[in-house]
């Protein structure tokens, strides 16, 4: 049987390291997602304890000064919340983006892995058709021999 030769392999190969960098890229991007994720909540947390604070600072409203104090402190919270938002917003459309691009690189590799699955199939079925080819000759020959040595 002759060996297989898939001429494009060098190029599957590529395609594969390139599909194996998409994934990389898409895991990172989603652990970046996640913790722009758990950012959010951490911000969202500490501004909810924040406002419950001042709202029980402001019962007591024992020191005016305080009072001060925890409406900057709950301002500057609420900056803090809307800049883990927009970071969270740039985290999910780098997911979206690396999604893409993975899908992309599953597609090329999975286009030429059914053009080897292809050559491989045509390559066995050519075999098939040479070996019987060789084993009706050899049924020819044994044939003719037999029949040659009936007549002398």
């Amino acid at each position: 049987m002759a060996k297989f030769i898939f001429r494009a392999q060098v190029a599957l190969d590529l395609r594969r390291k390139q599909e194996d960098a998409a994934r990389l890229a898409l895991a990172e991007a989603q652990s970046r997602l996640q913790r722009a994720e758990w950012d959010v909540e951490s911000a969202q947390a500490q501004l909810a304890e924040g406002l419950t604070r001042a709202r029980d600072t402001e019962a007591e409203a024992s020191d005016p000064t305080l009072a001060i104090w925890y409406r900057n402190w709950i301002h500057r919270q609420r900056r803090e919340v809307a800049r883990c938002l927009q970071i969270l917003d740039g985290r999910q459309a780098d997911v979206k983006a690396a999604e893409a691009t993975a899908m992309e690189a599953r597609r090329a590799v999975r286009v030429l892995e059914k053009l080897k699955d292809r050559a491989w199939s045509e390559h066995t079925t050519r075999e098939r058709r040479d070996e019987q080819k060789a084993l009706d000759l050899l049924g020819v020959m044994q044939y003719a021999i037999r029949h040659m040595g009936d007549r002398t």
